[in-house]
């Protein structure tokens, strides 16, 4: 069985914040394995599951945006 990692990252529920993430998870060509949001009226949690998560976090980290793994 093969294990991974999945970053839940919390976003303000506000127009483009998960187009920043996910902007930035392009830029460095990070591909996606898996990916959903969880949301309500204020907040939202976008989890994903990338091919090489420690990639995924370093094009997360310089957004200052909370997350977890």
């Amino acid at each position: 069985m093969h294990v991974t990692q999945q970053l839940s990252v919390f976003l303000v529920n506000k127009p483009g914040r998960m187009a920043q993430v996910l902007g930035s998870l392009a830029r460095e060509k990070v591909n996606l394995v898996a990916m959903c949001v969880a949301d309500s009226s204020d907040h939202g949690i976008l989890r994903i599951v990338a091919e090489e998560p420690a990639r995924a976090r370093a094009a997360i980290v310089p957004l200052n945006i909370p997350y977890t793994e």
